[in-house]
């Protein structure tokens, strides 16, 4: 049962903007979500088909997950702003890999003279993303592998 986002329930509509707040993390043999993961604590909570979305407007109203909302929303509109548009619950590791990618660059530039590239750190980042897989949660790989492979 490998990881999915939430486009994957099969034969039903999710109506519940619940659904927005979570990510798929393991699913049964026909494909009907089990597990998913919080996109703002990363608690991972059951959601059987069965239970409807009750499970998840509850564990939002949980004060753990109220609290690193809250954290989340106080940081700065450029990171929101990117984390939005990524869409994925591995944002920062983007951020922080294309952050080391770019710092790389410039170190080649200013040390050894190489003119820094857009391509030389794409390569860079792909290259460092691919090792972060080995060390990923297990739940997380396909996803991240899918994203890193579409670039």
């Amino acid at each position: 049962m490998g990881s999915r986002d939430n486009s994957g329930i099969p034969n039903r509509k999710k109506r519940s903007k619940a659904w927005k707040e979570f990510s798929i993390t393991e699913e049964d043999a026909e494909g009907k979500p089990l597990k998913a993961e919080c996109i703002y604590c990363h608690s991972v909570v059951r959601c059987e088909t069965t239970k409807g979305t009750s499970v998840f407007h509850n564990h939002l109203k949980s004060e753990n997950c109220k609290r690193k909302r809250a954290a989340i929303e106080q940081t700065p509109n450029a990171s929101r702003q990117i984390k939005e548009k990524l869409a994925v619950a591995f944002y920062m590791e983007i951020i922080i890999l294309m952050t080391w990618s770019i710092w790389t660059a410039r170190n080649d530039w200013m040390f050894q003279g190489i003119d820094p590239m857009v391509q030389q750190c794409k390569r860079k980042f792909m290259s460092e993303f691919s090792i972060l897989l080995h060390r990923a949660r297990p739940a997380m790989v396909p996803n991240m592998s899918v994203w890193l492979y579409s670039l």
